[in-house]
């Protein structure tokens, strides 16, 4: 039962299948197993002898569930490449058709699994500022604003984020149509802007956007302007 799908393999990964044959079926065996499985490529049986350990897990092992995520990872690429090269060979529109919707719901599973990923690693680290700057960074992308806030919070702690968690906040409080505190958190980010940061410019663009909406129409402009000068574009927003 413990060694499915599991003969001989090659190299690092057999040493282990041979453990798990003699009997030495552990979690901390099928970990090994999983990096060579990994480290080579073979991330169905990866993915396998990790689903078996998580049925095997007393406690919560951060390790374990770092390489679940990677292994489906690296599954969700292999099928990604296997789906575009069937779309470079697609010879009518229904297969490409086929092809670009495989393609479309493999890259939205991969998102979701990098969130969930993001997710896990706070509920283990949940006063860490650089796990929750990595959190808050996928949570800002998908416009959920309102999870945002609290990591964006934690993040700013650390004079590393200081400056983009508050920006990020404030974008947030954008998003939300909470105006007067997206003006409080971009001051904020502005106060503490260190010299040639590379978030000067979106910060100037979403600190304008926030006074324009508060009626402050004089120092938006200023703002906006200062955006546009720095190189800020729309296509920027938007990516």
């Amino acid at each position: 039962q413990s060694t499915r799908n599991t003969t001989i393999i090659t190299k690092g990964s057999d040493h282990y299948v041979q453990e798990l044959m003699s009997g030495n079926d552990t979690i901390d065996t099928r970990k090994r197993l999983a990096r060579e499985f990994i480290r080579e490529g073979e991330y169905d049986q990866a993915v396998e002898i990790l689903q078996e350990a998580l049925d095997m897990e007393h406690a919560v092992d951060v390790q374990l569930q770092k390489l679940v995520f990677t292994a489906v990872e690296g599954r969700i690429d292999n099928a990604l490449e296997s789906w575009k090269t069937h779309l470079d060979d697609a010879t009518c529109d229904l297969e490409k058709e086929e092809a670009v919707a495989e393609i479309a719901n493999l890259e939205q599973t991969k998102k979701d699994i990098l969130l969930d990923r993001a997710r896990e690693q706070v509920s283990h680290f949940p006063n860490d500022p650089k796990t929750n700057m990595a959190f808050a960074e996928i949570l800002v992308e998908r416009e959920m604003f309102e999870e945002a806030l609290d990591p964006l919070t934690k993040a700013a702690t650390s004079p590393r984020f200081t400056t983009r968690a508050y920006m990020l906040r404030g974008k947030c409080r954008i998003g939300l149509e909470i105006f007067d505190k997206a003006k409080i958190d971009l001051s904020k980010a502005l106060e503490s802007l260190r010299p040639r940061d590379r978030n000067e410019a979106e910060l100037n663009h979403l600190l304008g956007t926030s006074l324009k909406a508060l009626g402050e129409s004089d120092e938006a402009e200023s703002h906006l302007t200062k955006a546009k000068e720095l190189g800020y574009t729309e296509t920027q927003e938007e990516a």
